[in-house]
């Protein structure tokens, strides 16, 4: 008897705007590898195709007004209903991700997290990332840095991405 793994890779490539103070689905609509073959890039979701036990985890980047209070959460959804706050290895206070300043972008805000514990799916079940940010005002998702001279430098140290893996 063997254990059937997988996993998953995906990024946003585009930029998403995202309005001020309401959760929005990020739409992620690059793959970097899909073991199952289940991530629409159309939508941004994934399609469980197997009963399993899932680890996911999500990281986002906004170009964001430098304002005193600013936050940004992570929100799992399975089925259209939340299913857990993303955190990183333990819960905080509030809120349940954790926001990463950046003193080479001093307007970018990264926030990522991870589910705490397995998430038990079966075939059909989706999985979406939903996002909330507190800036005032609309931001948008980017790789783009205001000060790079190629804009492409903060991608790699901070890419907006969905990714998880199972096993069955």
């Amino acid at each position: 008897m063997g254990i059937n793994m997988g996993s998953f890779g995906s990024r946003l490539i585009r930029e998403q705007r995202i309005p001020d103070a309401v959760w929005t689905k990020v739409v992620f609509d690059g793959v970097d590898w899909d073991t199952d073959g289940g991530f629409d890039t159309f939508t941004g979701k994934f399609v469980v195709g197997q009963e399993a036990t899932f680890h996911l985890a999500a990281g986002v980047r906004f170009l964001a007004p430098d304002v005193a209070n600013r936050y940004v959460d992570l929100l799992l959804q399975k089925n259209g209903k939340p299913l857990d706050m993303l955190t990183r290895d333990q819960a905080f206070n509030k809120p349940d991700s954790v926001a990463l300043d950046s003193l080479e972008a001093p307007w970018g805000v990264y926030t990522r997290g991870i589910t705490r514990g397995e998430v038990v799916a079966r075939p059909g079940d989706v999985f979406e990332i939903y996002v909330c940010q507190s800036f005032g005002e609309p931001a948008y998702l980017t790789a783009r840095h205001p000060g790079s001279a190629n804009g492409e430098t903060p991608a790699d140290r901070h890419p907006i991405y969905f990714t998880g893996f199972w096993h069955a």
